[in-house]
């Protein structure tokens, strides 16, 4: 119970204190304990198999592969392994949240709400999504061309790729952010229509094993009741994200933020014939959490109006991501295995307080 009070008291701190970086830092740190001394997770048992025989990493990305075997050379054991992916991905966090937002608070408290617990579960894709992160924070920082600015982004997603193969959908977020709303409609409809009909040849099996991900794969045809469920987890959100992207371009206008939310949840709706051969697709989806809080939140509230209005509009956006962030961690982690597989241990088996 002290790491749940801890994490409820850091969390309304930072809500109240949004635009100051001292909370930030408090509930970063706290995240970072959280997640490097956590044990007993879902994963943990495989993460530890993979590092006693390196072998049977083979088939999860070169570069994963490359850091187990190394790692196993060093006689690393699976604490040495939280310590490295959460140290490295959490400054990821850190540094984004730090330079990107106007309201790093805001940002670091929701991503505590989800997919914070999700991530410290998943050790290989959490690595792979923080080379994304700092190919984000490059992109959004640095000064340049576009061209430039996408080759490094695209790169980024390709070391990413090398640890988890689902990262490379991060690559269409600069498609996501450039393209009008008329032609993402257009794109996705026709990716939509295009998986339908590889998810129905063979085409998809040699696309698949081409990128080494065909473990991945259920081939057993439809989507049955726990299909219909995957379904769900990843229309729910993506369609929730989109109403606020709309509210957003409503009451701020067009803009990058608006693009990069309404687009890319497209994409992820596009992705949906793949769950009845793909079952845990919509993790795509939960992991993009975390980009749009990071567009989001400096988005909130209304651009014009008396501060009476400001102030109500920026309540109510505040309200409509928490709402997503809960809505997430309830249809996602409380309404799954995920509660006893991940949230009940990540909050009451940590290797300090025990």
């Amino acid at each position: 119970m002290i790491l749940v009070a801890g994490l409820l008291v850091l969390d309304l701190t930072a809500l109240v204190f949004q635009k100051s970086k001292v909370p930030f830092l408090a509930l970063l740190i706290f995240l970072w304990f959280v997640f490097v001394f956590s044990n007993g997770l879902a994963d943990d048992f495989n993460y530890s198999l993979h590092l006693m025989n390196p072998t049977l990493a083979q088939d999860k990305g070169i570069g994963y592969s490359l850091l187990i075997r190394f790692l196993s050379d060093c006689g690393a054991t699976l604490f040495q392994l939280k310590l490295l992916v959460g140290t490295f991905y959490l400054v990821s966090i850190g540094l984004c949240g730090w330079n990107l937002t106007k309201r790093p608070g805001l940002f670091l408290a929701l991503y505590s709400i989800f997919p914070f617990c999700m991530d410290a579960v998943q050790l290989r894709f959490s690595l792979a999504i923080s080379f994304v992160l700092i190919g984000y924070l490059y992109v959004s920082k640095a000064k340049g061309g576009l061209k430039k600015k996408a080759a490094v982004f695209f790169f980024a997603c390709l070391i990413g790729f090398s640890f988890h193969a689902a990262v490379l959908f991060f690559a269409l977020l600069l498609f996501a952010k450039e393209l009008s709303h008329r032609d993402a409609r257009k794109l996705c409809l026709l990716v939509f229509l295009g998986l339908i009909v590889v998810t129905r040849t063979s085409l998809l099996t040699q696309i698949v094993t081409l990128l080494g991900v065909s473990a991945r794969l259920n081939m057993g045809g439809g989507v049955d009741g726990s299909g219909f469920a995957n379904v769900i987890r990843l229309a729910v959100p993506s369609l929730a994200w989109m109403a606020f992207g709309l509210y957003l371009k409503k009451t701020r206008g067009d803009s990058d933020a608006v693009r990069v939310i309404l687009n890319a949840n497209l994409f992820c709706l596009a992705l949906i014939p793949l769950v009845g051969v793909a079952s845990d697709i919509y993790r795509i989806e939960t992991s993009q959490f975390l980009i749009y809080y990071l567009v989001a939140v400096n988005t909130v509230g209304c651009a014009g109006g008396s501060n009476i209005r400001k102030e109500q509009a920026d309540l109510f956006g505040v309200a409509c991501l928490l709402g997503i962030a809960l809505m997430g961690v309830t249809l996602l982690v409380l309404m799954s295995m995920n509660l006893n597989t991940v949230l009940v241990p990540l909050l009451t088996n940590n290797l300090i307080l025990v």
